[in-house]
């Protein structure tokens, strides 16, 4: 999965009529090499168009391009949520958010995380 087709993935989330009253979405993006910190901002964004949901969980095991920029971009899109669970595992370039796997409802309202 190239770069170009993870952002056409995401900018396509909002034009599914479905998805505005999903409540709880899960996405797998493991040992995608080319997931890029601009997609995980773009995700974020594209999450606060879901006025329903509650939960998230994402998993970025061994995307060695993320960084902590991109997990900043993407947590930013993210407030609100009341369960939301994110793996970061092999991500060799995440280095302050190594730790994060859970964030809990009043973290993600106030955008402040527990690493």
């Amino acid at each position: 999965m190239t770069s170009q087709d993870i952002q056409f993935f995401i900018s396509s989330l909002k034009n599914l009529e479905l998805l505005k009253s999903l409540t709880m979405l899960c996405l797998e993006f493991d040992y995608t090499i080319q997931i890029t910190n601009e997609n995980l901002s773009q995700l974020g964004q594209q999450i606060k168009s879901f006025p329903a949901l509650k939960g998230l969980h994402l998993s970025f095991k061994a995307c060695r391009m993320l960084n902590d920029q991109g997990v900043m971009k993407l947590l930013e899109g993210l407030s609100g949520l009341e369960d939301v669970q994110v793996n970061f595992e092999g991500c060799i370039k995440i280095k302050k958010f190594r730790k994060l796997k859970r964030l809990n409802q009043s973290q993600t309202k106030n955008n402040s995380l527990k690493v």
